[in-house]
């Protein structure tokens, strides 16, 4: 009796399959932004700071500017005063903005396609997608999502492997240190 309940808990799972649960709507959240972005940078634009204009308010819709902003300043930001932090929040946010614009300008010809999508224990989902480049290697993308009632938000990306969030912590503590 003690060797069939236990071939039954091996069997039988007791947590559901978060691997197997579907995540449409962060990979459609996703596929939508990934989508709108290289549509935005593969028309014409007449200068960089036109596409920067063009792109502010799809990148500040998207991204979790604010969580991202305070996790990139990680200590520092209890020391901080409410206007400072807000301050830098808006600084952050014209950084983020620059960033990306600056990155997907001369992108031509390029696909967008979501891979694979697995929800996480913290009301987000974790969506990883590739951006393949006529020619060339395709460039691994791993996004990282929370969820309000409503809305995902990407609090992170990793390109090949690379945290954008930890690398911009990085970059402000030496800064801060400096």
């Amino acid at each position: 009796l003690i060797a069939a309940f236990g071939l039954f808990l091996l069997v039988m799972p007791v947590a559901p399959d978060l691997s197997r649960a579907a995540e449409p709507g962060a990979a459609h959240f996703v596929t939508e932004f990934g989508n709108k972005m290289l549509k935005l940078v593969q028309t014409e634009q007449n200068s960089p700071e036109e596409l920067e204009r063009q792109m502010r308010p799809l990148v500040l819709d998207a991204f979790d500017a604010p969580r991202i902003a305070r996790f990139s300043l990680g200590r520092y930001w209890r020391g901080m005063s409410d206007g400072e932090r807000n301050q830098f929040t808006q600084v952050f946010e014209n950084y983020v903005v620059h960033v990306y614009s600056a990155r997907f300008t001369g992108y031509r010809g390029e696909r967008f396609a979501v891979t694979g999508a697995q929800p996480q224990a913290t009301s987000g989902a974790q969506v990883t997608s590739t951006i393949t480049q006529p020619g060339g290697s395709p460039i691994t993308l791993n996004w990282q999502l929370v969820r309000d009632s409503q809305h995902y938000k990407i609090v992170d990306v990793s390109v090949e492997g690379v945290s954008q969030a930890l690398t911009y912590r990085d970059e402000f503590g030496s800064f801060i240190e400096r």
